[in-house]
């Protein structure tokens, strides 16, 4: 009898394993998998050479494309493959690491004290966290990718990899799983650097995987977010559209990127004639405080282009 019901017990505790292991974690494992999928598109123009230079005159970005998310089809491009800087369009790398490699993004989590000491002289962004602050890991997220927060970004690569260089790691691993083959990542804010570069044909590979995950996308296409502590984060898209009435018809969700060296940047993700499609623009003229080309252009591709 006591055999049978160690038995019992043995059977009983496996299965809870198991179930917990591989049934509870099908998150895991379905990002996993959708990691090793064909990551490439195909090239389908419905338009003339003379539209296409028309189109490219319109735009001030130096480097565009837009893809059919239904399709996975680039339906325009222009200087796809030539290397851009992409500063803050960085954490969209960085984000999808930390949703990945992070257990359970509601986890109540401390704000460590010692990544604010190097912040102040970046003059990189901030989302407004304060040492040892008490936030939900997911407030990080929604920090790095509403205001493109440095200090969010520099919390993640904390609590995934302690420090920096082995954070960097994980972008470079997941960018070569991505097949994004003319991109290198150098650190997780996006700050300039010449070692971290990509192509706005690689940032779509990015993006397009990115969008599959339920929480990325949440968080990709929210405009306003309260941290568990009560600090109001606002997208900095969202922001400009708002504060200087630009008319948004199709575009849910963004990401907003500038340094002098990558000129103003901009990653979307819209639905229009019921299909999804995502716009990558980069090395647009302008500054972040000033001028908008960069909002402009993706309005412009989702008017204009997208049929």
């Amino acid at each position: 009898m006591k055999k049978f019901l160690r038995a019992f017990i043995f059977i009983f505790v496996l299965m809870f394993f198991i179930k917990f292991a591989f049934f509870d974690n099908n998150v895991r494992l379905k990002r996993f998998i959708s990691a090793h999928k064909e990551n490439t598109f195909t090239t389908n123009f419905n338009y003339s050479d003379e539209q296409k230079q028309i189109f490219d005159n319109n735009i001030s970005s130096k480097s565009a494309i837009v893809i059919n998310l239904n399709t996975k089809e680039i339906i325009y491009s222009k200087n796809p493959d030539e290397k851009i800087y992409p500063a803050s369009l960085t954490k969209i790398m960085t984000t999808i690491i930390g949703i990945e490699e992070y257990d359970n993004i509601n986890e109540l989590v401390t704000i460590p004290n010692n990544i604010f000491d190097n912040l102040a002289y970046t003059h990189a962004s901030i989302a407004g966290f304060k040492a040892l602050d008490n936030v939900l890991y997911k407030d990080l997220l929604y920090g790095a990718m509403l205001p493109s927060g440095a200090d969010a970004t520099s919390s993640i690569e904390y609590f995934i990899s302690k420090d920096e260089a082995n954070f960097v790691k994980l972008m470079n691993k997941k960018a070569k799983k991505l097949k994004m083959k003319n991109s290198h990542f150098s650190n997780s804010s996006g700050l300039h650097n010449n070692k971290n570069y990509s192509t706005v044909e690689d940032l779509a590979k990015l993006l397009s995987y990115s969008l599959n995950d339920g929480d990325f996308k949440a968080i990709f296409t929210k405009n306003k977010h309260t941290t568990y502590n009560g600090l109001v984060l606002k997208s900095s898209f969202f922001n400009s559209v708002e504060n200087n009435s630009i008319s948004n018809n199709y575009i849910l969700g963004a990401k907003t990127g500038f340094t002098p060296e990558a000129g103003l940047c901009l990653a979307t993700y819209g639905i229009k004639n019921n299909n999804e499609y995502i716009t990558i623009t980069a090395n647009a003229l302008g500054n972040n405080h000033l001028e908008n080309t960069h909002i402009l252009d993706n309005i412009y591709l989702y008017n204009e282009v997208i049929k």
